[in-house]
């Protein structure tokens, strides 16, 4: 009979981190209309694709995207974690 490794009280699902707002960050764009439409700003651990028409502006944002990760929490960004 195979014994089962012991579970610790430390040990949790990716899942169940996942769902933790403790361990999500959220990146603002640093415009309030677009967090809103995007669920609060950019998944900070993840991989976002922008894409667009010439001269819509991908540049100017992802250059503002630079700006806000080096903010401090309490200012939208992500305290330079980026």
């Amino acid at each position: 009979m195979a014994t089962q490794a012991p579970r610790h009280s430390y040990a949790q699902r990716a899942s169940s981190l996942a769902r933790d707002r403790r361990h999500t960050r959220k990146l603002s764009t640093g415009c309030p209309l677009l967090d809103a439409s995007l669920g609060g700003g950019l998944d900070a651990r993840g991989i976002t694709e922008i894409a667009g028409a010439a001269g819509v502006g991908k540049t100017q944002l992802v250059l503002q995207l630079m700006l806000q990760v080096q903010l401090p929490v309490e200012y939208g960004g992500v305290g330079g974690g980026g």
